[in-house]
């Protein structure tokens, strides 16, 4: 079986990340992923692909694809003939639904199109972003919402499967690094600096840490339109012993700053599912995130984290994690949520047993 991948890019971003766990992670010898992307890709993420011995093919195509790229891309397919196409993201959505009818095709919805689209790119274009979006789906034989509360956000014709599949994170856990120090709390975050991402909040929440004569350290992970902004913030607030950012990092090295952490802080003001909850959990690390609709179907409140509206709930939440008892408490079990929920082998199966039962009805 042959499944076509159709991804925007290779960037290292939540959609692009769950598509490469999900075909580096197979153990399915009869499972042939290849990887198509619209845009072409930096050597080094190539280079990846290379080593997992996964098939890359680029369409060269720009951010936003005219007609000529869509007749160029029905040509690379038809090439490939795949048995199943597997979209991920806005644009492969978009053409694989609309544009290539022949194949039986598979989408996962990363994202609450009706609020994440907005936020990027403005109400007016944002709204006609999710219609079509919206619209798109019908032509899907199976629809895979990230979570519940993704599913509740679309509507899909009843020509379609829908079947929600929790994102899995590959386990690069080895210890738990048990830091007793209870004098400073170690916090990091890894985000897109967006608005949607509202990555000031966390900023704002640790100047009123050191107001209040609390030692706390956060490391930003992240690159994007708001960084000379909250580098302002961090100069004109003296927090330049308190915040570092890191900027964009190899992946692996994400891990290794979770690792040395104390708590993940997460501040987004939407998310459809938040991969990097996974992750902290993967690396038993307790979160400490924003009251959004979805954060209550993954995060167990005062368990393996805390949902949290107002900054003064952050900072009575951060505040409990100086003490060691407390936090190791919800370390273990985030670990155990990861175990339960999130792991890779959780999400390769049933993305390949609903390949499988496609191909059948074929």
């Amino acid at each position: 079986m042959k499944i076509l991948v159709l991804v925007p890019s290779l960037d290292e971003k939540g959609p692009i990340i769950v598509a490469k766990n999900l075909a580096s992670s197979s153990k399915d010898n009869e499972i042939e992923y290849v990887f198509l992307s619209l845009r072409k890709n930096e050597k080094k993420l190539l280079e990846y692909y290379l080593n997992q011995n996964i098939n890359v093919v680029e369409a060269d195509m720009g951010k936003v694809p005219l007609p000529n790229n869509i007749i160029k891309l029905k040509k690379i397919i038809n090439k490939i003939n795949p048995d199943i196409i597997h979209s991920h993201a806005f644009w492969p959505t978009i053409i694989a639904g609309f544009f290539i009818p022949k194949y039986k095709k598979v989408v996962t919805v990363h994202n609450n199109p009706h609020e994440d689209y907005s936020y990027e790119y403005g109400n007016i274009v944002g709204k006609l972003m999710t219609k079509f979006f919206i619209r798109a789906l019908k032509y899907y034989e199976v629809v895979v919402p990230i979570s519940n509360f993704v599913k509740t956000n679309i509507k899909v014709s009843n020509q379609s499967k829908i079947e929600v599949i929790y994102n899995g994170i590959e386990d690069k856990f080895t210890k738990f690094n048990r830091n007793r120090d209870q004098s400073t709390i170690n916090l990091i975050t890894v985000s897109v600096l967006n608005k949607r991402k509202n990555v000031k909040r966390i900023l704002e929440i640790i100047y009123l840490l050191k107001q209040d004569g609390k030692k706390v350290k956060c490391n930003i992970i992240g690159d994007g339109k708001e960084m000379l902004a909250l580098k302002e913030y961090v100069k004109l607030h003296n927090l330049n012993n308190e915040v570092t950012f890191l900027g964009k990092i190899p992946r692996k090295s994400v891990f290794e700053y979770i690792l040395n952490a104390d708590a993940f802080i997460f501040t987004s003001k939407s998310e459809g599912f938040g991969l990097v909850v996974a992750e902290s959990y993967m690396m038993g690390k307790p979160v400490l995130v924003n009251d959004i609709p979805v954060m209550w179907e993954i995060v167990d409140n005062n368990t393996n984290g805390f949902i949290l509206r107002s900054n003064s709930q952050f900072l009575d939440a951060i505040s409990s994690l100086y003490n060691f008892e407390i936090k190791e408490k919800m370390s273990l079990s985030a670990r155990e949520k990861y175990l339960k929920y999130f792991t890779i082998d959780k999400m390769v199966k049933r993305y390949e047993k609903l390949f499988y039962e496609l191909l059948v009805n074929k």
